[in-house]
């Protein structure tokens, strides 16, 4: 999931009192994926698709962490496929 479905999902909160916690979850990864990006590295879709679950209340903030190292790992071997394959010899 990238930031404009990010803002979505902020779009997407109603004013009903479930809406303030949706918003303060998305508060939270907006947050981390900035602290993400300033050390470099961008996020890929598994973890953006964690993320999302975790805004949409679908997880909580540990399960959402156990599942973004997972998420990680799947992201990193995409990146590795990819690059293997673009530079094969």
């Amino acid at each position: 999931m990238e930031m404009e479905q990010l803002r979505q999902s902020e779009a997407s909160v109603s004013s009903s009192e479930g809406a303030t916690e949706k918003q303060r979850r998305y508060q939270i990864v907006r947050e981390a994926l900035a602290i993400v990006r300033l050390e470099g590295q961008d996020p890929g879709q598994h973890v953006k698709k964690v993320y999302a679950r975790y805004i949409e209340g679908d997880i909580d903030w540990a399960e959402c962490a156990n599942q973004i190292t997972h998420a990680a790992i799947l992201d990193l071997k995409e990146q590795l496929n990819e690059l293997n394959y673009r530079y094969q010899s």
